[in-house]
């Protein structure tokens, strides 16, 4: 796996469910709502990606029986799941914009040296306004 997922990275989820659960069906429903909560945080372009996000919020977050059911059967609230998730996949994208814009600022930078460089010196007058 590369360090460039472009979901959430939660550490050890699942053999944290399977340790910390009184059943093995309430471990495997609770880790059907994590995988969705990691599919539902994706940032990345792949269309594949986006079809498993697209699902993935569907299901946590409009009200239906499946939902419903899967928390029941994890034994959690399921409002408590809706709004872990929601606070979780905001703070992961987020994370993400910051990285990008952190990323283009660097590109930039790179652009203008590299325009320093080509130019001779008394055509050096360019200069980066950030937007």
């Amino acid at each position: 796996m590369s360090n460039n997922t472009k979901v959430i990275k939660i550490q050890c989820p699942f053999e944290r469910v399977k340790k910390y659960n009184a059943t093995p069906e309430a471990a495997l429903y609770k880790a059907v709502i994590i995988q969705m909560i990691i599919d539902a945080s994706n940032v990345s372009k792949d269309p594949k990606a986006c079809r498993n996000e697209k699902r993935a919020k569907a299901w946590l977050f409009t009200r239906n029986e499946d939902f419903c059911s899967v928390c029941t059967m994890a034994e959690i609230d399921p409002e408590v799941v809706v709004t872990f998730a929601r606070e979780l996949i905001a703070m992961h994208g987020e994370k993400a914009r910051i990285k990008n814009a952190a990323r283009a600022e660097l590109k930039s930078q790179k652009k203008v040296a590299s325009l320093k460089n080509r130019l001779p010196g008394d055509l050096i007058w360019v200069r980066v306004i950030p937007q």
